[in-house]
């Protein structure tokens, strides 16, 4: 059945693909944005049937969710380097709220937010699922925990659902994939140690389809969902696709991990003499070469989401690009 759904940050990476697949499957897709979709006067090609503009930087307008039956939050501060903890706060934490507020005056049925894998933590020990306690490390972290609280604590809308994402992939992807992808490139990664630490994603088209199963035939009542491709990844595994990907030879040798120890060490006493984050530190050392591993068995059960896509396709087929 046909639905009209309301998407903030709808013009961001996972935004357009959500609203283009929103849009295939015959639902009617009101798309919050921060700035109108259009450049030097003209209107511009967009994936959404009609916008509206919101700022979570400042509270947007109390109707901004008027006419939805299910909003999708991805609108949200990321995660980066020498953020205000303030700032955090009020996009991520009151700006929920706020969405959580209009949705129910508006008299939606259901609520979906985009949360991340910080919410649980920066690190796993192995694989790990939703019944692992929750500890953020970050300002970013803590924040998108505390929206999934104020999320769960909406009783006035039928069902709402927190999706944990692990890091997303695709075309035109950015984050810790992507900066990888050009490290290895440009060949400035030198050969890594030999260790099996493992490490969850997920492809933009598959966390569409998380999305589709759920407005589709939504869970009734409160839930928080990891959504992972199902696959663990070592980082040295994703740089042998990485270079198998563009016709390279594979490492003949490793480096030890005493080493980067050595040097996380050294950009930490760096960065606390300097006042500011080096480029390898404790914080890259882990996401490097620590576990952060999340199964997505209860999304499974609980919707039918069958993941459709790995790295090893999106690399080896030749589908990842640095456009």
């Amino acid at each position: 059945m046909s639905k009209s759904v309301l998407v903030s940050g709808a013009n961001g990476f996972i935004g357009r693909h959500l609203c283009a697949g929103l849009r295939r499957d015959g639902h009617r897709v009101i798309a919050l944005l921060r700035t109108p979709p259009c450049g030097d006067g003209q209107a511009v090609d967009v994936p959404w049937d009609e916008w509206r503009l919101a700022d979570f930087e400042r509270y947007p307008p109390d109707d901004i969710a008027d006419g939805a039956e299910v909003v999708c939050h991805l609108a949200a501060l990321v995660q980066a380097r020498g953020v205000d903890e303030s700032r955090y706060q009020r996009v991520n934490v009151e700006g929920t709220h706020h969405l959580l507020a209009a949705a129910t005056r508006a008299g939606a049925r259901g609520f979906i937010h985009f949360s991340s894998i910080k919410a649980a933590g920066e690190t796993s020990r192995g694989c790990v699922d939703e019944s692992a306690p929750a500890r953020p490390e970050t300002a970013y972290g803590r924040s998108k925990l505390e929206a999934e609280r104020a999320v769960h604590a909406a009783d006035a809308l039928d069902w709402r659902v927190n999706l944990r994402l692990s890091p997303v992939y695709g075309e035109r992807m950015a984050g810790s994939l992507r900066q990888l992808s050009h490290a290895v490139r440009a060949g400035w990664l030198p050969p890594l140690p030999a260790i099996e630490n493992r490490r969850s994603f997920v492809h933009v088209a598959d966390v569409v389809r998380v999305v589709s199963c759920l407005v589709g035939t939504p869970v009734l009542g409160k839930k928080t969902y990891y959504v992972s491709d199902g696959h663990a990844y070592s980082t040295g595994y994703i740089v042998s696709l990485i270079r198998r990907s563009l016709g390279r030879p594979l490492s003949r040798w490793h480096s030890p991990l005493l080493l980067w120890r050595a040097l996380a060490l050294g950009g930490d006493l760096a960065g606390r003499l300097l006042r500011r984050p080096m480029p390898f530190d404790g914080n890259r050392y882990r996401a490097m070469f620590a576990d952060a591993c999340y199964c997505n068995h209860l999304l499974r059960a609980e919707t039918g989401f069958d993941p459709a896509c790995n790295l090893d396709a999106f690399f080896c087929d030749g589908r990842e690009t640095d456009a």
